[in-house]
């Protein structure tokens, strides 16, 4: 099968500086108030071989957003799309929160996000108050807030919005070091409130949603560890970890204390390391990660568990950085813990090469290689439902920048994608392969 898609999109642009944080000791000097934004359209023209149309044969859109800016301190965002087929609106203080800097020290209130590992604290939004502070080579932060809000339950499943309780957390990291040598300690809990919900223990909601799919409030807290080492400027080896106690249901009174877990089950565990050798021209990388299977941590909003990752990368630059180039190719596989009926084995590969021989043209490559291959688990696995595919996709794009002043600049880009799925299931392959073609012309302008 074969399918070949053409695309054109336009698009201009005005670039847009938004102030982050609060530096305490430069406030007294602020601009009392200023404004910035931005505004742009684009015109999107499809057409494909195939019967089946996946997008409008032209759409376009307008898009914009202005930023008020009080005392370089705080920011009052608008946004708007108005296109053919949507327009929306953001108003401020949706979330809302600010970042007051002091040297060393750092205080974050309102709608604020920290990171202490990817297994423990990583990212997460958070309503309430942080801190982070690093004197000389301390390294310390912790947080405490509100992680998700209140959403009933609606029985008439017509709004959408997923039900949750309210659920706060709080946490704390300690580490000594600079960014290229460190250990760094760190805790964080997170606790459902099971009075959040008027009706989730309703007998007329579970009968509406069965046992199964019944809302639970939950408990976990988490243990995690990182650490970097530099040795001769030249070798780096790096770790994180987390440990994570999970319980499913705390209004199970054989659940509510954590010395009642069954902690075969419920205690979990993720790690990565990885070591690295600078070369002349050339990075090279080894990583190896394990996240076991249903890791959770209410710090972090997904996981991809119950996997292993071997991983090898080089990458560098050549001909004085006019030649960039980066390599991964690694091996991945479930069913760490044997109890599956099937188990999936991955080899992943990716190549981009970026050749720039000025500032004004240069050419972008990119090779991608994922091949799928179930084997057997704790079942024999028939041929009819075993999923054993290579799919591979090359990216071709050319590019070139000229500006005529230093107010605008201009880019138009052309980019070639060649895609092939190859089945190599004996039963499904006449249904399975499948080669496309894609070719996008872009133009981008850009004024200050």
């Amino acid at each position: 099968m074969k399918k070949i898609c053409f695309s054109l999109f336009l698009l201009c642009s005005v670039s847009q500086i938004n102030a982050q944080v609060i530096d305490i000791e430069k406030l007294p000097k602020a601009k009392k108030f200023g404004w910035s934004g931005s505004v742009g359209g684009s015109t999107n023209f499809y057409n494909t071989t195939s019967s089946e149309k996946r997008s409008n044969p032209l759409s376009w859109n307008l898009h914009g957003n202005v930023n008020f800016n009080v005392a370089e301190t705080f920011d009052l965002p608008f946004s708007y799309t108005v296109g053919k087929y949507q327009s929306t609106f953001t108003k401020p203080y949706l979330q809302f929160g600010i970042t007051p800097t002091y040297k060393w020290a750092k205080l974050h209130l309102g709608h604020r996000n920290i990171t202490f590992n990817p297994y423990t604290l990583a990212g997460h939004t958070f309503l309430g108050a942080g801190v982070e502070l690093n004197p000389k080579n301390w390294r310390f932060a912790a947080m405490y807030g509100r992680l998700r809000k209140a959403v009933e339950i609606d029985t008439t499943f017509t709004s959408g919005e997923i039900p949750s309780f309210k659920r706060t957390g709080y946490g704390a990291k300690i580490g000594y070091g600079t960014e290229a040598n460190f250990i760094d300690f760190m805790y964080f809990k997170g606790k459902d409130d099971a009075n959040s919900l008027a009706s989730i223990f309703n007998q007329q909601v579970k009968d509406k949603l069965g046992d199964a799919n019944t809302l639970l409030p939950g408990e976990n807290s988490v243990l995690g560890v990182s650490g970097k080492a530099t040795i001769r400027k030249k070798f780096t080896i790096n770790a994180d970890g987390g440990l994570s106690f999970y319980n499913d249901d705390i209004t199970d009174s054989l659940k509510s204390s954590l010395s009642k877990i069954d902690f075969k089950k419920k205690m979990l565990w993720a790690g990565k390391a990885g070591m690295g050798y600078a070369f002349k021209n050339m990075n090279l990388r080894f990583d190896y990660e394990r996240i076991t299977p249903d890791y959770i941590s209410y710090g972090a909003y997904f996981f991809d568990t119950d996997i292993e990752n071997i991983t090898i990368s080089p990458s560098g630059t050549l001909a004085k950085g006019k030649l960039v180039y980066a390599f991964s190719a690694g091996r991945q596989r479930n069913n760490l813990d044997k109890t599956k009926t099937e188990s999936t084995r991955r080899f992943i590969a990716n190549a981009n090469l970026s050749v720039n021989p000025t500032t004004k043209w240069g050419v972008d490559m990119n090779y991608n290689n994922f091949a799928i291959n179930q084997v057997s688990g704790t079942q024999p696995l028939n041929d009819s439902i075993r999923i054993r595919q290579v799919n591979q996709t090359i990216t071709l794009t050319p590019h070139f920048t000229f500006a005529k002043d230093t107010m605008a600049s201009h880019t138009i880009a052309l980019t070639g994608n060649y895609n092939d799925v190859n089945d190599r299931n004996v039963l499904t392959r006449i249904y399975g392969n499948m080669q496309a073609m894609m070719l996008a012309l872009n133009h981008t302008s850009s004024f200050t």
